[in-house]
């Protein structure tokens, strides 16, 4: 993720809740450190209230439960709105 980051400006960064070896919690930081300003969305098999909160409160601006990935384009076209209202904030200042 560090040398796609790097490489590479995505508009929305999707990332699973749990990898054996790298978490929703881990795409976080490196994307609020290497990609500030772009959304996170984080996408999970299961998830409960308390887990999404957290995600929410650390920077996440969706979470989508695999059962329903047809929320998917609708959350990645939110996050880009909010980003784009962020970035006209940003300018107007």
């Amino acid at each position: 993720m560090i040398a796609a980051l790097q490489q590479f400006a995505p508009d929305v960064i999707l990332t699973d809740h749990s990898l054996p070896t790298f978490t929703a919690r881990d795409a976080l930081e490196l994307g609020q450190q290497l990609a500030p300003g772009t959304p996170i969305i984080v996408v999970t098999g299961r998830l409960g209230d308390e887990p999404a909160v957290e995600y929410l409160q650390a920077g996440a601006v969706d979470y989508i439960v695999k059962d329903h990935l047809q929320r998917l384009g609708h959350a990645v076209l939110r996050a880009l709105d909010v980003k784009a209202v962020a970035k006209r904030r940003s300018a107007a200042r």
